[in-house]
């Protein structure tokens, strides 16, 4: 499990199932897109962020088969 850095209100925790999520070419999802991501999209409450995540990563391994878990907490921080 990893520890995402904290973006606005949202600390994500991630599991590896999403960073080593891979393409056909065999490249993985990456942290860095990952942190990327949330820093583009501080905006979304945390559902809307997970989804967001999600789909991207789906997007990125072009559909193909799951081959880990895809979990990650997102929480509001007040």
């Amino acid at each position: 499990m990893e520890r995402a850095p904290e973006f606005g209100r949202y600390p994500p925790l991630l599991f590896d199932g999403l960073t080593e999520a891979a393409n056909r070419e065999g490249k993985f999802f990456g942290t860095s897109r990952i942190k990327d991501l949330l820093a583009a999209n501080v905006h979304l409450n945390s559902s809307e962020l997970a989804d967001r995540l999600l789909e991207e990563v789906q997007e990125f391994t072009q559909g193909g088969a799951i081959t880990d878990d895809r979990t990650l907490v997102v929480m509001k921080v007040k």
